[in-house]
């Protein structure tokens, strides 16, 4: 028995379920995309098989934060287009509810002079959380699944040990 996409599925369902729920927790939840399409792949090497999990980038960035030196927002360069202005303004209209793009960018732009100031995540973004954290929310995650995890895991290889065992006396039995 070897670990497969197949049964692997368990082990998804679980850390999907707890990485959906710790987001939540910590206040980052807008659509649940970032989870629902989290995918995973299994990854062998050098006798050892590892889960690993794949997010779009911006989960990262939740995850750890973003120091205000990394903020990708340099006021009165003159810019007239920023991919990073332009996603808040999105996450305001979004998130905020609001309709009104001048507000909107106003909103946004103060957000970002924050952000530039602070990192991210701001101290005031820590009013969404009801975990009093804002970042480690995979870690979290994958703590809290901790058990849940080793019962399925430990399940797995004690079949995988037992199909492992039958072979080899099924083998030595033709032999005798």
């Amino acid at each position: 028995m070897v670990l497969t996409d197949k049964n692997i599925e368990p082990i998804k369902v679980i850390l999907k379920k707890e990485l959906l729920e710790e987001w939540k927790r910590q206040g980052h939840f807008e659509s649940g995309k970032i989870v629902e399409e989290l995918d995973f792949l299994i990854e062998r090497e050098f006798g050892r098989t590892s889960i690993v999990g794949l997010m779009y980038p911006y989960g990262t960035y939740q995850d750890a934060g973003v120091s205000a030196e990394n903020i990708p927002f340099s006021p009165g360069s003159g810019a007239k287009k920023s991919k990073y202005i332009d996603a808040l303004i999105g996450f305001v209209q979004r998130r905020m509810a609001v309709a009104d793009l001048k507000e909107a960018k106003s909103v946004a732009f103060a957000i970002a002079h924050t952000q530039k100031k602070e990192g991210m995540p701001t101290r005031g973004a820590l009013s969404y959380s009801s975990t009093g954290k804002r970042t480690g929310w995979v870690s979290e995650a994958i703590e809290k699944a901790g058990p849940k995890l080793g019962i399925y895991i430990r399940q797995f290889y004690r079949e995988f040990m037992t199909a492992e065992f039958e072979s080899v006396i099924t083998k030595n039995i033709k032999k005798i």
